[in-house]
């Protein structure tokens, strides 16, 4: 397509995946990653172009690619729910049509290209068995044993409906109609009837010309018509005599329907015709030098046998046809083996290309561009071949290492700073448990286990208390090794363990033997295991053992209530209860933390192993839950709801705790969630979709679900250090490790392990200390185990603050946080989250702002407590006052703060004043140091003396000048006058805090001080400083 070629190729580290190539090694790269293999080739019938975009089938999925990695996709999934699929695809009059199915049952579809322009095209079962131009013809064949009823049809234009064309009886159960060639408007085909077996017909698309052309070898034995091709005017193919075999060419009569050639010998295993220019490329077996190729231009003198590859009356045996250009590309055998071989159909052109047997089937690897692309191990090297058919012993393109072989390491798990593993060796002995601290020398032998005939196999290594290994050796042996003494003790129980897990110091097993499920126990001193009870079943059904705080859960079949039973087991038999009966069967179970989940009857279930505990989380509206993966207290899953596909879903184990988390595939669209896992308390989610795979970060709600990373070809997740590790897939590295730090844009390659393209396929690694160990495909280790050394210290995170500092740690400016983050082990790799500059610019008795920085070593936190505080304190001077000589001061002063529940007042004098008039001045000052004044007057007035001389009469010395009205009256000191008046107030030179009536008259010192009271208690209610100072006054 456009230049470039395109395959399905398994590069012996992954899977079939699908490929492209524009016959150099920079623009050589994979499309699109396939962990499973779902891009299998033996699925992989046709790969098909419509336009720019490239169409292929695989299992019950309809991919699509546009020749770029994240434009190759998943266009439409069949239903494959009563039967595993293949889906085919073709063109037809620039139409891309689908032939979905298995064995004689097959459903026609067509597509524009995208998910609601791919729909069926007609009813019923029948298969599509040619397309010729702008028709296509279908065939179905009905009955249960022979003879069958097989009925051709055909569809043109509308792609729904069909006409019919011919009906009759056959000894096939499937429909086997062959078309061989067209000429004009009639199509020439192979068909087989129970009357003339598999025999020559034509059909120019109407029942009447629908009919058998010639019988060439007469009666029910069949000439099996094959290969046919066009060639100037007439269709040539290969078909059986009555004595042998022959070429023939038809021109669609009876009377135009000859032999070309004669071979005494019937048609061979493997037949094969192609055109190349002007000449006919076969296979024949003249019957004296066996199967060889042979060329023709069309007439019995200008048929000619290529060459003798192959000396002797066993013959080449060609196979695997590729026509590339003006060549056709072949496998011939030769002394037993294969060679790759190619001829322009000349005997001068007909040349060895390469002595070797492809690794690839040769008859998928031709392309546009006019080559043959073909591998193979030669020498104990890779290499792959380029090849236009014109020179023999062709030079590789390409030399890789070739593997050494494998030891396929699994079951990775990690104890401390030790990981162990199990290798496949070679050999007479049973495959050995491995120790590794990561490092070459640190890796060896743990626990040898010698070949015994009951025993098998290790798998399912677990840890458990006292660093004991537990193991499964077969399906009827549980064994417990011990690391320390390099030897293992079997512990064999009556029938088959089914799963086994750590409770406490002891090991539990679930085992089944009929009739019964058993619970067995295993305990860190113990050499043998204990039976704690026997439990009624069916080995219909029985789960996994699941952890809930400090018990197990599990369930099995309960026959004899036919009903499901939910467990719990503590490791004894008195802890081991029945929790609850569930009427249905327990699917996609999983636990974390306090809580078990699972899916029954279409709905979420949690349980924490009690009764009371057990309750459904879903409705019947929420579709198909499926998925569940259980992290961080939360529980995570997909499921469908009217109008939207399936999408991720979140569950806090409440029924108004889950909800749908996000629609990232809008409308009808999927995504699968992969992998959930926990990072420094965050949850973060591995999904699929049709547009790929990718990372999502959740705080459990739909506004914090959002997308970070992507993650093409993930399969798995974990937490490390500052980091998420995964597998991830680029074009120019492959499939290898990644990581990503949180608040980063992208992911980053943590290490190339197979340079190029090919990639390592990693597997899900653990650490011994700071060793990431691992298993991993080299082009010469094979497949092994592989460790990288990862920073160990997390990042620094130091901070600045600038500002006014004030007192107790209080800024009395905008404050400007600055953060500096660094690693010195991961140099680059780093990244943060909330480090920005930020300036302050509120009051806050104390705001933090935290800094995480992430490195591969650690998260580093930083958090910062900015207190500002800009605004003084509000104070409050009482009124003026009139005291009596030698009043001590007791002044009503009232002081608050937003920030300082307590600022400092100081009155000032605070001494007993002396006769006269004087100013008094407050000041509240909070933590921060701001400071506010007020002031108010006070009037000390001596004291009045009793006259007890003869002069107590009426004399003007005891009248009202001495102690009447007038000294105390309205005079100028203490009268109406602006400066002590009621006109306005106290000026501001007067009082420092602007108070209203601060500088009020003392004529009326009763009334004032009561309103001052009955203010104070009205006052609101504030942080606040109410001050007294000295002693009341006499007679206040």
């Amino acid at each position: 397509m456009n230049g470039v070629f395109y395959f399905i190729a398994d590069n012996g580290l992954t899977a079939w995946e699908l490929w492209r190539t524009d016959a150099t090694p920079e623009g050589t790269w994979r499309l699109a990653e396939s962990t499973y293999g779902q891009y299998n080739h033996h699925e992989v019938q046709e790969m098909t172009v419509v336009g720019d975009v490239l169409y292929f089938g695989s299992s019950n999925k309809l991919y699509r690619s546009d020749g770029t990695v994240e434009g190759t996709r998943l266009l439409y999934a069949f239903d494959d729910s009563a039967h595993s699929l293949e889906t085919r695809t073709f063109t037809s009059a620039g139409r891309l049509y689908i032939s979905v199915g298995y064995s004689s049952t097959w459903s026609r579809w067509t597509s524009d290209g995208t998910p609601e322009g791919t729909r069926r095209a007609g009813s019923g079962s029948a298969s599509i068995v040619a397309e010729d131009g702008d028709r296509l013809f279908l065939e179905s064949v009905s009955g249960t044993r022979a003879p069958y009823s097989h009925s051709l049809s055909f569809s043109q234009e509308d792609p729904t409906t069909t006409r019919f064309l011919k009906a009759v009886s056959s000894s096939r159960s499937y429909g086997d109609m062959t078309p061989l060639g067209r000429i004009g408007a009639q199509l020439l085909f192979e068909w087989t009837t129970t009357a003339e077996g598999s025999e020559l017909w034509r059909t120019d698309g109407t029942p009447a010309g629908t009919v058998l052309v010639k019988d060439l070898v007469p009666g029910a034995e069949s000439s099996s018509p094959a290969k046919g091709t066009l060639l100037g005017d007439r269709v040539y193919f290969l078909a059986n005599t009555v004595t042998g075999s022959a070429l023939w060419r038809t021109d669609g009569t009876a009377e135009g329907t000859v032999e070309v050639k004669a071979f005494a010998a019937k048609l061979p295993a493997t037949v094969d015709l192609r055109r190349v220019g002007a000449a006919l490329v076969f296979t024949a077996d003249d019957g004296v030098t066996g199967v060889e190729p042979w060329t023709s231009y069309g007439t019995a003198e200008g048929t000619l046998r290529l060459g003798d590859l192959n000396p002797g009356a066993t013959g080449s045996a060609p196979d695997e046809f590729a026509v590339t250009g003006a060549r056709v590309h072949f496998l011939a055998t030769v002394e037993g083996h294969k060679e790759v071989w190619a001829t322009d159909g000349t005997i001068a052109g007909t040349r060895r290309v390469r002595a070797v047997d492809p690794d690839m089937h040769l008859q998928w690897s031709p392309d546009t561009l006019g080559h043959a692309f073909f591998g193979a191990t030669e020498g104990g090297r890779m290499k792959a071949w380029l090849s236009d058919g014109t020179v023999t012993d062709l030079p590789p393109v390409r030399v890789m290492a070739a593997s050494n072989g494998s030891s396929s390491p699994s079951n990775f798990v990690a104890v401390g700073t030790t990981v162990y593993f199990i290798p496949e060796l070679k050999g007479p002995l049973l495959n050995p448990i491995f120790q590794t601290d990561g490092t070459p020398e640190g890796t060896r032998e743990a626990i040898a286990l010698p070949y015994g005939a009951s025993q098998g196999y290790p798998s399912q290594l677990t840890p458990f208390a006292g660093g004991k290994l537990a193991f499964r050796r077969s399906y009827s042996n549980l064994s417990v090794g011990d690391p320390g003494k390099g030897t293992a003790t079997s512990s064999l129980g009556a029938g088959s363990p089914l799963d086994f897990k750590p409770v406490g110091t002891r090991l539990v097993g679930l085992w089944w033997q009929s009739p019964y499920f058993q619970l067995w126990t295993h305990t860190e001193s113990s050499t043998t295991t204990t039976r704690l009870l026997s439990l009624n079943g069916s080995l219909d059904f029985a789960s996994d053992l699941f952890p809930v705080g400090d018990v197990l859960v599990f369930a099995f079949y309960n026959p004899s209530t036919y009903r499901y039973d939910l467990m719990r087991t503590n490791g004894t038999a008195a802890g081991t209860t029945r929790v609850a009966q569930v009427p249905a069967r327990l699917e996609s179970f999983t636990s974390a933390g306090g809580f078990a989940w699972y899916v029954t009857q279409g709905v979420v279930w949690r349980t924490n192993a009690t009764a009371s505990g057990t309750l459904a989380l879903t409705a019947p509206s929420v579709l198909a839950p499926e998925d569940l993966k259980a992290t961080g207290g939360l529980l995570f899953f997909t499921a469908m709801e009217t109008g939207v596909g399936r999408e991720p879903w979140v569950s806090d184990g409440t029924v108004a705790g889950t909800r749908r988390l996000a629609d990232f595939q809008p409308g009808a669209g999927s995504s699968r969630l992969l992998v959930a896992t926990l990072h420094h308390g965050t949850p973060y989610l591995l999904l699929q979709n049709a547009q790929g795979r990718f990372l999502v970060r959740t705080d459990g709600t739909p506004a914090g679900t959002v997308k970070v990373a992507e993650a093409p070809g993930a399969t798995w997740l974990v937490s490390r250090g500052g980091a998420l590790l995964f597998d991830g897939a680029e074009p120019a590295t492959g499939l290898e490790p990644r990581y990503y730090l949180p608040g980063a844009s992208t992911s980053t390659l943590l290490a190339d392990v197979t340079p190029g393209p090919l990639g390592s396929a990693p597997g899900m690694p653990v650490f011994a200390g700071a060793r990431m160990v691992f298993a991993a495909t080299a082009e010469e280790e094979g497949r092994e185990p592989f460790a990288i050394e990862l920073d160990g210290t997390g990042p620094t995170v130091t901070a600045a603050l600038e500002g006014t500092p004030g007192g107790g740690g209080f800024y009395r400016s905008d404050v400007t946080v600055r953060f500096q983050a660094g690693d010195p082990e991961s140099g680059t790799a780093l990244s943060t989250v909330g480090c920005e500059a930020l300036t302050v610019t509120d009051d806050t008795p104390g705001r933090s702002v935290t800094c995480t920085a992430y490195s591969l070593g650690g998260a580093t936190p930083l958090t910062v407590t900015v207190k500002r505080d800009t605004t003084p304190p509000t104070v409050s001077c009482p009124a003026d006052r009139v005291v009596t000589e030698g009043a001590a001061p007791a002044y009503d002063v009232k002081a608050t703060d937003a920030i300082d529940a307590a600022p400092v007042v100081r009155v000032t004098p605070g001494t007993v004043l002396p006769v006269g008039q004087h100013t008094v001045q407050a000041e509240a000052a909070d933590v921060a140091g701001n400071r506010a004044t007020c002031q108010f007057q006070v009037t000390v007035l001596p004291v009045q003396t009793a006259d007890a001389g003869t002069d107590g009469g009426t004399d003007a010395d005891a009248g009202t000048v001495d102690a009447g009205l007038p000294d105390a009256g309205t005079a100028v000191d203490a009268g109406m006058k602006t400066d002590a008046g009621t006109g306005g107030g106290a000026k501001p030179e007067d009082s420092g805090c602007g108070c209203a009536g601060a500088g009020a008259s003392a004529s009326v010192p009763w009334v004032l001080l009561t309103l001052v009271r009955l203010s104070r208690r009205r006052a609101r209610s504030l942080r606040s400083a109410h001050v007294r100072v000295g002693v009341a006054a006499a007679g206040e």
